[in-house]
């Protein structure tokens, strides 16, 4: 294939001389002349219509109206499009060849003067002049390199005009000069690396590129084009210019304007998705500007969680604008920087309710990590050990574990296994466990990098629960004795300092206590005492032994001991709570003292056998048992024969009456003991009373009692007594003494 020739039209049959294929050709159908496809065009270059009022034409013609340039055997073509439609006359390379326009000649139709001329190359404008079209000829010649190699000129109607009208001839072109195409130096094998989650970085890795163009001393109509070849992630990567500044020799970003100090030298395009980042260059744009400008085009990543790695393939192209391009590849290393995993749920407030019967499930931690195959830990631990426990289990790969002693939970693996885990994970709170705790939450990756800390709270609704009693099975006490209530002891896992009511009830005897700093005392000295206080005080006040019990007087009987709690509903839902045991309060009997009662006295009479009563022995707790009484006198003696189940025995000084309390007392009372003085003494007497109850009955060995009653002596008169020889000697007639009579009166006295 050739390039289009310079063009007289000269030896073109005229158009109207019969041929229709040779000599006229409608605006919808281009006319082929010598290697030229010539054609009319609307405003927006699309074919112009060929028919209607005004029609379209293209015709050869022998008669311009310009004799100056068209003279006889000189033709022309005339280009005439319709009225309102045409606006654009196209001259292309049939084989679409380039070729070098030089100039033409050109002469108004009757169009508006003000028209344009430009060229492309590859359906791209490349060049372009503006010149007038007037009724005499005129030769228009192009300047600039830029028409040295397209394929295409159009004459373009100006100001909006479509009326598209002319003559034309002469068109001369030459070989199209090949434009040398720019050098790219100093970039091609670069390499760059681009930090997840920085900022942009230069293409140009040792900021030293280089542009070089020995034949295009600007680039105007050329572009530079970044696109990535290999490895890109449209949804990622971006490429741009780095705005530098507006300084001289600085390079700068405004909108998609790009600047060279203070000139527009681009507008750029693209860059993101699927779109090459596209600078297009204007008259400014010298080698040594688009040089500055291939040292700061940038990449960046928009992917700050985990961008694809793969290592792009950049290809930066320049192209002169004349037709010459070049292109350099660079690569762009994307680094991946460890993210940081995320977790819902590390601060959250769970509610149960005291004691619920079965662990307490916890909001789902759920652990999102874009690093993928990064390596979690989870770590729970809770505040206080002894609250409970948190559940364990195998999940996946990944096994959590639990230390009792420090309340931890802890489970690695990958993200799914972890969160596995964590869906499983519950809290069993201890029995009575009626204290809010928390749980400190950490997640961490392979690199110990995670979300904050967080905690979550176990807020427990109390239950009230119900106080215990402790008390040995029976408490021995010693009759009579006030005797400490040891070994009773209460407990109520959710009372603590708070006041508790302890009674302690029996059914006989009395309960004595007094208040002391934390317990406050009611009913001391009768049979229901109440102990007002915290659990631990009460608990200190009863091993300290002052709670104390005396049986009734005399009682050897066992006693019921009732203790009874009221936590007062302390501490919880659920109101008071109750607790009560019964106990035995185990009597040791203590052997009681027989008791003598005498009368103040007893009348006896002189020389009388006397009986002697109003004596009478008591013991409480003899009862049946023989005991033996005692009766003696310093004067006179006493007698007494054994029955009645009375034994007689002693002397008649001191006698023994051995018999039950009851047989002995009726024994003396029926007058069976008798009292008789010495001998004509009428001087009162002293009669000791004594028993021994011989250990009847009980503990402490035999027990005595002794006391004495005067027996008062009523005298009775006593005759007199003569003591005489039964004869005396007398002389007769003599004065003789009568001697040997005496006489005795016991009772007479003086």
């Amino acid at each position: 294939m050739a390039a289009p020739i310079t063009e007289t039209f000269d030896g073109i049959p005229l158009s109207g001389d019969g041929d229709p294929d040779d000599t006229r050709s409608f605006g919808d159908s281009p006319r082929i002349v010598n290697g030229w496809t010539i054609n009319l065009l609307d405003a927006d270059g699309n074919n112009a219509p060929g028919d209607g009022g005004t029609p379209s034409y293209l015709d050869v013609t022998g008669n311009a109206g310009d004799t100056v340039l068209v003279g006889p055997g000189d033709n022309a073509l005339s280009v005439n499009g319709w009225l309102g439609v045409a606006a654009q006359a196209q001259f292309s390379a049939t084989t679409g060849e380039e070729f070098w326009l030089e100039s033409f000649a050109i002469v108004s139709g009757g169009m508006a003067p003000n028209a344009q001329l430009v060229g492309y190359r590859d359906g791209i404008a490349v060049a372009s002049q503006n010149f007038e079209v007037t009724s005499s000829a005129s030769i228009i010649s192009t300047s600039g390199d830029e028409w040295k190699n397209i394929d295409e000129f159009r004459i373009v109607q100006q100001d909006g005009a479509s009326d598209i009208s002319f003559f034309i001839d002469d068109i001369t072109v030459a070989n199209a000069v090949q434009n040398v195409a720019p050098v790219i130096g100093n970039l091609g094998g670069d390499g760059a690396s681009f930090i997840e989650g920085g900022t942009a970085v230069l293409l140009d890795a040792g900021g030293d590129a280089t542009v070089v163009d020995s034949d295009s001393p600007d680039f105007d109509g050329g572009s530079i084009v970044v696109k990535i070849t290999a490895d890109g992630t449209p949804g990622e990567d971006v490429l741009s210019v780095r705005n530098e500044g507006s300084g001289a020799g600085q390079v700068g970003v405004s909108g998609s304007s790009v600047f060279y100090g203070a000139d527009k030298v681009g507008d750029m395009t693209g860059g993101t998705g699927t779109n090459d980042l596209v600078i297009s260059l204007n008259d400014q744009a010298t080698p040594n500007v688009v040089q500055a400008i291939l040292r700061k085009l940038i990449y960046a990543n928009t992917n700050t969680l985990d961008p694809s790695t793969l290592i792009r393939e950049v290809q930066i192209s320049v192209n002169d604008g004349d037709g010459g391009s070049t292109a350099q590849t660079v690569t762009m290393n994307v680094v991946s920087v460890n993210d940081a995993p995320t977790a819902t749920n590390l601060t959250q407030t769970v509610t149960y309710t005291e004691d619920p019967g079965s662990s307490v499930a916890l909001n789902d931690i759920v652990v999102s990590d874009v690093d993928a195959g990064d390596t979690i830990t989870a770590i729970l631990t809770l505040s206080n050990p002894a609250a409970g426990s948190l559940r364990t289990g195998t999940f996946g790969s990944a096994t959590s574990t639990y230390n009792a002693g420090t309340g931890t939970w802890a489970v690695t693996g990958s993200v799914a296994d972890v969160n596995a885990a964590l869906a499983a994970v519950a809290f069993t709170p201890s029995a009575n466990w009626d204290q809010d705790v928390t749980i400190a939450t950490r997640i961490r990756d392979a690199a110990n990098t995670g979300p904050a800390d967080g905690t979550i709270t176990l807020d427990v609704t109390p239950v009230n629960d119900a106080p215990v009693v402790t008390a040995p099975s029976s408490i021995n006490v010693t009759e009579d004795v006030l005797t400490a209530l040891t070994g009773i002891s209460f407990a109520d896992v959710d009372a603590g300092g708070g006041a508790v009511t302890a009674r302690f009830t029996v059914v006989s005897g009395t309960l004595t206590g007094t208040d002391r700093p934390g317990v406050t005392v009611t009913g001391s000295g009768t049979g229901t005492l109440t102990l007002l206080g915290s659990i631990a005080d009460i608990n200190g006040f009863i091993a300290d032994s002052e709670l104390q019990f005396q049986t009734a007087l005399n009682s050897t009987s066992d006693v019921l001991l009732t203790v009874r709690i009221d936590d007062n509903g302390k501490t919880g839902s659920g109101g008071n709570e109750f607790y009560a045991q019964d106990l035995t309060l185990s009597v040791t009997a203590v052997n009681d003292a027989p008791v003598v009662s005498v009368p103040s006295s007893i009348s006896v009479t002189e020389d009388v056998a006397s009986s002697v009563t109003g004596i009478s022995f008591s013991d409480a707790d003899a009862g049946g048992s023989s005991v033996t009484a005692t009766l003696s006198v310093a004067s006179g003696t006493l007698a007494a024969t054994s029955g009645g189940s009375v034994t007689v025995g002693g002397t008649n000084s001191a006698m023994t009456l051995t018999g039950t309390i009851a047989n002995i007392n009726a024994f003396i009372g029926a007058s069976n003991v008798t009292f008789t003085t010495a001998s004509n003494v009428t001087s009162d007497v002293t009669l000791t009373a004594g028993i021994n109850d011989g250990g009847n009955s009980g503990s402490g060995g035999a027990q005595s009692d002794s006391d004495t009653v005067t027996l008062q002596v009523a005298a009775v008169n006593d005759a007199p007594v003569v003591t005489a020889p039964s004869s005396i000697n007398v002389t007769e007639d003599v004065f003789t003494a009568l001697t040997g009579i005496s006489f005795a009166d016991v009772d007479a006295g003086s």
